[in-house]
């Protein structure tokens, strides 16, 4: 899978004085739409922000808060947190935006764990894109019971 080019949006919530190197990952849904989302994490009167939004089909990556920046989203676990919000229902998905960490996760040259956001947003896209299939698959399921059941009206009226 080609990954979309991540755009950049600056959010100004972060800690802008501190850096920090991420021992975790968080992947949030948004329960609501990609450029909510954004318009959300970009104004300074929320006080809130992720590293990354992607959008429910997987077609693009924002990039909020730089890497080396602690992003404000939770507020015990913000420090040395990666976050990583899918925007839409994700849950469906999760599973399969879960299986890209192993990948994400390696030991750099000093010893420490070091954390890879490319694996991470390849499988929440391929995890996207799995709940869009079933998406439309639910969905003429529904076209054929409501053309049945229209069916049966018509021959029972």
């Amino acid at each position: 899978m080609i990954l979309p080019a991540l755009k950049w949006r600056p959010s100004p919530n972060f800690y802008a004085d501190r850096t920090v190197a991420h021992s975790r990952l968080i992947v949030h849904d948004t329960e609501g739409g990609y450029a909510g989302a954004i318009a959300t994490f970009a104004n300074a009167h929320s006080e809130v922000s992720a590293h990354f939004v992607l959008k429910e089909d997987g077609s693009e990556i924002t990039q909020m808060v730089p890497l080396t920046r602690i992003a404000w989203h939770v507020k015990a676990f913000n420090a040395g947190t990666l976050v990583t919000d899918a925007s839409g229902n994700v849950t469906a998905s999760s599973d399969a935006r879960l299986k890209g960490i192993p990948e994400a996760i390696a030991t750099g040259p000093d010893g420490y764990l070091t954390l890879a956001e490319r694996p991470i947003l390849a499988a929440t896209v391929n995890g996207l894109l799995d709940l869009n299939t079933r998406e439309e698959a639910l969905q003429a399921a529904n076209d054929n019971l409501r053309a049945e059941f229209e069916a049966y009206r018509a021959a029972h009226p």
